[in-house]
């Protein structure tokens, strides 16, 4: 999912997006946007590029 484009206008329930939660595994992008209707149980996954190299990555994972 990418919750970029979502704003606080949007009606989230409309886009089954707690049901998508319920019944599979979620990748999303832009978190941040609608931390609020996100799970509590799941794993955080952070890329991101070490040094400025683009053939790099660093990836972080937290609960």
């Amino acid at each position: 999912m990418d919750f970029y484009r979502l704003n606080d206008k949007t009606n989230i329930y409309d886009l089954d997006i707690i049901e998508s939660f319920e019944n599979a595994i979620s990748i999303i992008e832009w978190p941040e946007k609608l931390i609020e209707i996100i799970p509590e149980k799941r794993l955080n996954i952070k890329l991101s590029f070490v040094d400025d190299d683009d053939d790099l990555r660093k990836i972080i994972l937290a609960d």
